[in-house]
């Protein structure tokens, strides 16, 4: 949970994922998705898929089936007057 604007916290998670050598590959809103759908959708929240190539390298050579969580998924959604993130669960 981070506090403050959600787009606030998009512009830290951008700057966290170039820092770390991803690259985003999509950005979904899904408030203005659901919009041009004729969904009302209240809260802000936003949906990213990164990936580090070179991570993404090693992880397949090692296990294939790795695959379904590529690329690494990240929601930041507004609640009240905070922003919360997820991330899938790859655990077993």
């Amino acid at each position: 949970m981070a506090s403050g604007a959600i787009d606030q916290v998009v512009t830290r998670l951008e700057k966290a994922v170039q820092h770390h050598k991803f690259d985003v590959l999509n950005i979904i809103d899904l408030k203005a998705k659901m919009a041009s759908k004729d969904v009302v959708f209240g809260p802000g929240c936003r949906g990213y898929a990164a990936r580090n190539p070179h991570r993404a390298e090693r992880g397949l050579e090692e296990n294939l089936r790795v695959t379904p969580a590529l690329p690494f998924r990240i929601a930041l959604c507004q609640v009240g007057n905070q922003v919360k993130s997820s991330t899938p669960s790859t655990v077993q």
